[in-house]
């Protein structure tokens, strides 16, 4: 994770008065420590986190983001290319994840691509991105493992006229290599209750269903 990143989460939860044992738990991390190596740059946050700190917190991606695209351009000289990766995939990604803008996703996909416990694997045919998996490194508690951490499918997107051809697979299967390379012997994911399709496809390529929870919340 970007240092910078990091510092800004913990503007938002000293802003809001929390100690990390509390916004650890706002996040559903299992230990305070996992946020303290977050904001200190050590650990990466996997997206449904980033998410669910957005949401929780009524965010907007800008305010964790903002100016983040400059200071990799200042200390990587990759970054053009990075970027120019990013904003090539968007739109792949914004056919699942529709409820953010193409800009809100450039930025988190650059995350992805720069950060040191994430990668990003994509397939092109003909120049046209038509596949991308992202994963990253999780060291909080993940639902059925016992090892930490825990290499994680954040998402896997392939354009519809290229389904059903093996390319997600393929993916996938890049994705695992790199958790392995990066020392894990376990690899987790996950789907909405109702997403079928997706339940289907992650038992097809040897996941094993763990466990199903309904979430709740109400105005307080």
């Amino acid at each position: 994770m970007n240092n910078k990143l990091g510092k800004k989460i913990k503007e938002v939860r000293l802003e809001r008065g929390m100690s990390q044992e509390e916004f650890a738990r706002a996040l559903g991390y299992t230990s305070k420590s996992t946020v303290n190596k977050i904001e200190k740059g050590v650990n990466d946050m996997s997206y449904d986190k980033l998410e669910l700190l957005i949401r929780k917190f009524d965010l907007k991606v800008d305010d964790l983001f903002d100016d983040l695209t400059s200071e990799f351009n200042a200390v990587d000289i990759s970054s053009e290319e990075d970027r120019k990766l990013a904003k090539g995939l968007a739109p792949l990604v914004k056919e699942v994840w529709s409820e953010h803008s193409i800009s809100d996703l450039e930025r988190i996909l650059f995350h992805y691509i720069c950060g040191k416990e994430s990668a990003t694997f994509y397939k092109c045919i003909d120049g046209k991105y038509i596949g991308v998996a992202l994963c990253c490194l999780r060291h909080d508690y993940v639902e059925g493992c016992s090892t930490s951490p825990v290499g994680y499918l954040e998402g896997v997107f392939v354009d519809r006229k290229y389904r059903n051809k093996g390319i997600a697979r393929e993916l996938c299967l890049e994705c695992e290599k790199w958790a392995k390379s990066k020392g894990c012997s376990e690899f987790a994911s996950d789907c909405a209750l109702d997403n079928d399709k997706s339940l289907a496809f992650h038992l097809s390529v040897g996941f094993k269903e763990e466990n199903r929870i309904i979430c709740f919340r109400k105005e307080i």
